[in-house]
């Protein structure tokens, strides 16, 4: 397999992760932290829940060699962010995979044994311990190896320098929440798709340059 062929299905994986994401973003029942819409959306819409954890797992599955495939080729001043995406990448991984057990241990709480004040006030405890602290970085592990990725694309001279615009345009959306949170995340996302799509175009713009000989046809 040539090196473009391992490029592009690099790219393909980091766009599945992101898809992915996104799909877990519009069909996530709860999307929020409050412990009442996470308990009634456990007990109403038990098999979203658990498709959420799935698509969790399949984003931490994706995200690795997506990011190293991409970054994997680079050169020059682009391998030291190339080696901060790795990192973030597994990081990354390692949070969705966290977030995907997360999201299993909601699904399984609301039963018999106990009432809906008990469980929720459960649920809120779990969310707001402080050792929680501990694994934050996890979480936002994934948008900023997708940064990195990125800029290091770009740095490079793989990618267009707008692929770098739309990835600063995610965390800008995240944060701003100008509507909600499911469209913020979701906006971002799309965002970091279309930064991927910039990627892949500038790489098969540049294998068609390649195949062209630069040498003269003789007669």
């Amino acid at each position: 397999m040539n090196r473009l062929n391992t490029r592009m299905l690099a790219i393909a994986a980091l766009v599945g992760a992101m898809v992915a994401d996104l799909a877990e973003t519009i069909v996530d029942p709860a999307n929020s932290g409050d412990a009442t819409r996470i308990y009634d959306a456990a007990l109403d819409h038990h098999g979203q829940m658990v498709l959420c954890a799935g698509l969790l797992l399949v984003s931490s599955v994706l995200i690795v060699p997506g990011v190293n495939g991409i970054v994997g080729s680079l050169d020059g001043r682009a391998v030291w962010l190339g080696g901060v995406a790795r990192a973030f990448a597994l990081l990354g991984a390692i949070g969705h995979g966290a977030l995907a057990g997360v999201y299993l241990l909601w699904a399984s709480i609301p039963g018999d044994g106990a009432t809906r004040v008990q469980l929720i006030h459960v649920i809120g405890r779990l969310n707001d311990s402080p050792s929680l602290v501990l694994i934050f970085p996890l979480f936002i592990a994934f948008p900023v190896a997708l940064l990195a990725t990125f800029g290091a694309a770009v740095r490079a001279g793989r990618a267009p320098r707008w692929v770098l615009g739309a990835a600063a345009a995610a965390p800008a959306l995240a944060v701003a929440h100008p509507l909600s949170d499911r469209f913020s995340t979701s906006a971002a996302l799309v965002c970091l798709i279309a930064a991927a799509v910039g990627v892949a175009a500038r790489g098969e713009r540049a294998s068609g340059v390649s195949r062209i000989s630069p040498y003269p046809a003789t007669s």
